[in-house]
């Protein structure tokens, strides 16, 4: 399944698990490995076999196909917020049942998330230079922050990690192909 986002509960009991290959969110128990539950999405993509002559640049993927990044615990909310990397979107599933609550619209190729101790979730957006901030009470978009060397950049700067200052006034946005920390 290709486990691409982990996050840990509070009490340290359960894994949850966001697999961008396999097209599934797992909740495990941290001792004994065990899916507390399961939500697949579309069938697993990127098994397919192809010879050496093949076209490359023709994908198999499905269109439904979400590719679930990260995910990120909201013990406060009772959450787990999962970024789906093909549909634009944060999946916001039940942590307990592991059911669908909301999806938001973020921009394209959403990664890295981050939960803030005052209820902002910030969203990676890795085909853009941005990052969304997204109040988890309402689940809207309150504001879109860029993370390029410039004002007017082109799309580029692929956002793909994220971190907070411990008092929560400085955002550092990690930019994998300018190779620099934007903040």
């Amino acid at each position: 399944g290709v486990p691409a986002g982990i996050a840990v509960s509070g009490d340290g009991r359960s894994l949850y698990v966001a697999e961008v290959w396999g097209q599934r969110v797992i909740k495990l128990g941290a001792a004994d490995a065990k899916a507390e539950w399961t939500r697949t999405f579309a069938p697993p993509q990127g098994a397919r076999q192809m010879s050496h002559d093949e076209n490359r640049t023709a994908s198999d993927a499905s269109t439904s196909a979400p590719f679930p990044y990260a995910c990120v615990v909201d013990e406060k909310r009772g959450r787990v917020y999962v970024s789906c990397w093909a549909h634009a979107a944060v999946l916001v599933l039940d942590a307990r049942t592991g059911a669908d609550i909301a999806r938001w619209p973020v921009g394209p190729h959403p990664n890295e998330m981050l939960l803030a101790p005052d209820g902002r979730l910030f969203v990676a957006e890795a085909n853009h230079n941005t990052v969304s901030i997204i109040d988890t009470v309402t689940g809207r978009l309150t504001e879109r922050l860029t993370a390029s060397l410039f004002p007017a950049s082109p799309p580029g700067s692929m956002p793909n990690s994220l971190s907070l200052s411990p008092d929560g006034e400085l955002l550092f946005v990690a930019n994998a192909t300018n190779n620099n920390v934007a903040v």
